[in-house]
């Protein structure tokens, strides 16, 4: 990478803005019958993973400061449903920042990703795809 891109890369704060890894974490995700995905526990954030767009150590790689990541309806978009899958991907959430403290945290607002990033972890945040949840 040329130095000028490499520098305006480490200086900025890098934001995805969306993910769905919490939906292959989560219960309901299907997996191949065959494959090493059939335990979830398996995986999760904190180390390289074949499951879902991001894991910690590759965002760290990436050089990514904040991830957002996307809390979405069940296939089935029934209100109970789609609430029971989104509250269940919110826990996944919650569950693998508790896991790595030590690398992401959850955070709500510019001043918690400014915290988070200065500590050395990446910033973590919510967001809701669709309506079908609310």
């Amino acid at each position: 990478m040329d130095d000028e891109i490499s520098r305006l890369h480490t200086d900025a704060l890098v934001v995805d803005t969306h993910c769905d890894t919490l939906k292959c974490l989560s219960p309901e995700f299907t997996r191949p019958r065959d494959s090493m995905w059939d335990d979830r526990s398996a995986f999760g954030l904190g180390e390289r993973s074949p499951l879902g767009h991001v894991d910690i150590p590759r965002l760290m790689k990436g050089g990514v400061d904040c991830q957002v990541f996307a809390v979405s309806s069940s296939r089935e978009r029934t209100p109970p449903h789609a609430l029971r899958t989104a509250l269940e991907m919110i826990d996944v959430f919650y569950g693998e920042c508790e896991r790595n403290g030590e690398t992401i945290a959850p955070v709500t607002c510019h001043r918690e990703i400014v915290d988070a990033v200065e500590g050395g972890r990446v910033a973590a945040m919510l967001s809701i795809e669709g309506a079908d949840v609310i």
